[in-house]
């Protein structure tokens, strides 16, 4: 708020600090002599597809198809810039690379249009009535037709027409030696920029016009004054500046005409100003009232290495060597500047296409560079600087990349209008390392800002992490803490599987005895005597187990049987006890629970004449048990 009161209460009194007087001739008057005059077809247009920003236009048509002049070729990819438009009707040859209107010179991806010579358009789009279309609407057809800044930057039109603004200022000073484009079609068409104003002004909602330009264009200044007389509008102004370099930059415009100086760290709408170009406001007539998107411009042919400099109406895409080819050809050994002598940039081949923003090309003979000599101090360059830099100090920092410093002494705040450089006795070009340290501190931002991402990511993942382990250890801690309160309550039932038994004596009781059985009329002795028998009944089939077994091993060779050691009266008496069960019977193998397979383990030891001795009086032992129990 200080800094805009400030800018109100000291003006500039139409004045601004340092610039520079470009005497005599300024050969304005090489292209001017004769009106613009429409430029042949060309055999091929390349249409860039790359936008301002260095992101790729989305393609809307392939090669092999046929378009009209008008039809929609591509769209970009987000709002840094406009869609582009077919400049004749023709088939897509195909998308190569080409070398870009650029100071980098590099080729980009161009859709090729090979003309069929016809000419033939899509219907224009309705016109709006702007007294009655609101302004949202207007927008969007100027977005829908392309239109772009004509000035030289190139920026979306649409966008720029978002900011409310007060006061819109209308830029014809053209202040760059050599162009005249904007001359002649203030010349020709002043009315239709005058209207293309005040659309510009119904998306504002300004309550002021102003129109600046420079006084030594007497004939454009003529027009305009006609122009706005017929039209009566009291929001109307045409006011001219003195010729003074760079009287047509934006900041410098707004303090001959209005009085304000706009801070360097301040935007111009941020005081109820927009500015935009003449060129522009008659592109901006053609989308609303005729429906016609951008497809062509004024754009001035001249110096002195071109035959005839003209002003020429040419089609977006038009190779640089179809234009000089209309302008008689050039003479002798030339360098090709986009733009003027101060601010312009050199392109290196003759097939370059010229894009929205080309309004002038300039065959300038090729001189060498002068030889660059130590800077001596004599400050001319800070005399000369428009925005009341330091160019020698920025030197010296960007000679050592000292960014910080660059930043400290505005770097940023530098126009690129190049009369530093034209002023300096050292031959110095400034704006060439001003230019090459802008670039270096940008890609130094651009690191440090994924630095700084990538660092803020860590952090996130970090912090997330930790809260995913709190979150479990708080978990964990909480069931810790209810098993404790209550043990069991949490502890799932485990599956206990049933215990592999051999089956007991008591698992297999005697059948029932009625009253009066057995030994006796008691019951209980009855119950003894039965589990006797029961008992000796087991213990006589181990001891035949035993003895079969021996058997055969015997048999098997592997050791002597039992029986073939055994004495006759053994032999005789284990035979019966094979036989013999409970009560004198056969035992049944269930109810004995007696194991009668064949043991499948390693063979035992060798069984001797003791052990089978052994066994068969543990068998009578046992059968005499049985009998007994019987």
């Amino acid at each position: 708020m200080i800094k805009k009161l400030l800018a109100r209460l000291l003006p500039s009194k139409n004045h601004f600090h340092g610039g520079l007087h470009i005497t005599p001739p300024r050969h304005k008057s090489m292209s001017t002599g004769a009106p613009s005059r429409e430029a042949a077809l060309s055999a091929e247009y390349a249409i860039s597809l790359r936008q301002r920003d260095g992101s790729a236009y989305l393609a809307k048509v392939a090669p092999g198809e046929r378009v009209l002049r008008g039809q929609l070729l591509a769209e970009p990819v987000n709002s840094q810039d406009a869609p582009v438009h077919a400049p004749t009707s023709g088939t897509i040859r195909a998308i190569e690379p080409r070398p870009e209107m650029h100071p980098a010179n590099q080729p980009v991806p161009h859709l090729i249009l090979a003309s069929d010579g016809k000419d033939e358009s899509v219907p224009p789009l309705t016109a709006l009535d702007p007294a009655t279309t609101d302004a949202d609407a207007l927008r969007e057809r100027i977005a829908a037709c392309g239109i772009v800044g004509l000035g030289g930057a190139g920026f979306p039109t649409a966008r720029k027409l978002g900011h409310p603004a007060n006061t819109l200022v209308i830029n014809a000073a053209e202040c760059e030696p050599y162009i005249t484009c904007d001359d002649l079609q203030i010349r020709e068409n002043a009315a239709d920029i005058i209207h293309g104003a005040q659309i510009a002004a119904k998306i504002l909602g300004a309550e002021h016009i102003h129109f600046g330009i420079e006084d030594d264009k007497p004939q454009a200044i003529a027009a305009l004054e006609r122009a706005a007389a017929d039209i009566n509008d009291p929001r109307l102004k045409i006011s001219s500046v003195p010729t003074r370099y760079p009287s047509g930059n934006t900041r410098q415009l707004f303090e001959l005409l209005l009085g304000v100086r706009v801070p360097a760290d301040q935007h111009a709408s941020d005081y109820g100003l927009i500015c935009h170009n003449s060129g522009t406001m008659k592109a901006v007539y053609d989308a609303v009232i005729r429906g016609e998107p951008l497809t062509e411009r004024y754009t001035t042919i001249s110096g002195e290495g071109v035959n005839q400099p003209q002003v020429l109406r040419i089609r977006t895409g038009a190779p640089v060597r179809d234009l000089i080819a209309q302008a008689g050809g050039e003479k002798g050994d030339n360098r090709y500047i986009i733009g003027g002598p101060m601010m312009g940039y050199q392109i290196i081949s003759a097939d370059t296409p010229l894009q929205k923003t080309g309004n002038s090309l300039l065959l300038l003979p090729a001189i060498a560079p002068a030889e660059e000599s130590p800077c001596i101090r004599c400050s001319r360059c800070a005399d000369a600087c428009p925005m009341e830099l330091l160019p020698q100090q920025l030197l010296w920092y960007s000679q050592s990349d000292e960014h910080k410093r660059l930043k400290q002494y505005r770097l940023y705040d530098c126009i690129e209008c190049g009369i530093c450089a034209a002023v300096c006795p050292s031959a110095i070009p400034l704006v060439q390392y001003y230019r090459h340290s802008k670039g270096a501190i940008r890609a130094a931002d651009e690191k440090a800002r994924a630095a700084e991402h990538a660092r803020t990511r860590h952090e996130a993942r970090t912090a997330r992490l930790e809260r995913e382990a709190a979150e479990r250890q708080a978990q964990m801690d909480a069931r810790r803490a209810k098993l404790q309160q209550n043990p069991a309550a949490d502890k799932p039932e485990r599956y206990t599987p049933a215990k592999e038994t051999t089956a007991s004596p008591a698992d297999f009781p005697p059948p029932p005895m009625e009253e009066g059985q057995g030994w006796g009329s008691s019951a209980n002795l009855a119950a003894e005597s039965s589990t006797d028998a029961k008992t000796a009944a087991i213990e006589a089939a181990k001891a035949r187990a035993a003895a079969r077994r021996a058997e055969r091993l015997a048999q098997n060779g592997e050791a002597k049987t039992p029986t073939a050691v055994m004495p006759p009266p053994l032999q005789g008496a284990l035979a019966p006890a094979a036989g013999e069960g409970w009560g004198g019977g056969n035992v049944p193998a269930s109810s004995a629970n007696i194991e009668t397979t064949t043991d499948t383990a390693p063979a035992p030891h060798q069984l001797l004449p003791d052990d089978a001795k052994t066994a068969a009086i543990e068998a009578a032992k046992a059968r005499a048990s049985a009998r007994k129990a019987a």
